[in-house]
């Protein structure tokens, strides 16, 4: 399933880039829970030619990144991205970039993906918008009218509940992704004496 051509220019001239933003939390675990299987209810083409499944995400935590080369906050977070897949990879939490590239062709588009995600050493998997990949991201970001904004990240508990919207970006954003990560995680394993955290020290 490769996107649609035309859906990339009106993806960036949508797009509200790096807006603050704080993270938001559902009440409705059980809408949240719709919402959020229905993301990925859609195969997502990704950079290296694969196809990633709604099956492949399940019994996950998810932390999903919409990106683009030309947005220079983005830059400052995918270093912290791949902090949180270097950390928590190994516990059954992956970290899912959506590109956001504009091109007036699918080729050049995930060309230029590939190099800015390669220049940054991105280490977790890399998709790219589709017309269903969009409209259902901006259901679950609840943009109103034509926003999209670019970055936008939200984090997904194993059972497909949003725990956390970040539309835009705020300084501290990625620590307060890992430590919800990192708290989520020290529940399940029966508190802290069941999982060691191997967080990098903060300055």
């Amino acid at each position: 399933m490769r996107p649609w051509p035309w859906v990339l220019p009106a993806v960036i001239a949508a797009a509200i880039v790096g807006l603050p933003a704080a993270a938001e939390e559902d009440s409705d675990g059980e809408a949240a829970s719709k919402a959020t299987i229905e993301i990925f209810d859609v195969d997502i083409p990704l950079l290296d030619g694969g196809v990633l499944r709604a099956g492949d995400l399940r019994g996950k935590y998810l932390v999903v990144d919409v990106w683009g080369t030309w947005c220079g906050t983005c830059r400052r977070v995918m270093p912290r991205l791949i902090e949180i897949q270097t950390r928590f990879g190994g516990r059954g939490v992956e970290v899912i970039g959506v590109s956001a590239e504009v091109s007036g062709d699918y080729a050049t588009a995930v060309r230029r993906a590939k190099e800015f995600a390669a220049e940054l050493g991105v280490n977790y998997r890399l998709g790219i918008l589709d017309p269903a990949i969009y409209g259902k991201i901006r259901n679950v970001m609840k943009f109103e009218n034509d926003d999209f904004t670019v970055p936008s990240t939200f984090v997904v508990d194993r059972e497909g509940v949003i725990i956390g919207r970040y539309p835009g970006y705020f300084f501290g954003q990625e620590d307060e992704i890992a430590d919800l990560l990192a708290q989520r995680l020290a529940a399940e394993a029966g508190g802290s004496g069941g999982f060691r955290d191997p967080a990098p020290p903060r300055p």
